[in-house]
């Protein structure tokens, strides 16, 4: 089967029982631009529209949400601002 979003194939998402279902909002805009593309039957387009928008909304409703406050405000090299 293809590959899509990088590495990961359509085999692995098959397997993969964990992954939740997904309720995806789209704005009036990308409503539109989806009629259009099926209008226009225009692949290269709807390649663009995945890439740009759906695989962001995906990446945002896929990744954890819970996690403390200090483990999201860390950078690398914060600790060196006060270490001096």
């Amino acid at each position: 089967m293809g590959e899509i979003f990088g590495k990961i194939t359509q085999d692995d998402l098959m397997r993969d029982k964990n992954m939740p279902d997904l309720v995806i909002k789209l704005t009036d805009e990308e409503i539109m631009r989806i009629t259009r593309i099926s209008l226009d039957d225009d692949k290269e387009e709807a390649l663009i529209f995945i890439k740009d928008t759906l695989e962001k909304k995906i990446k945002d409703l896929t990744r954890p949400h819970c996690v403390p406050v200090f483990e999201v405000t860390y950078n690398p090299r914060q600790k060196d601002k006060f270490s001096r």
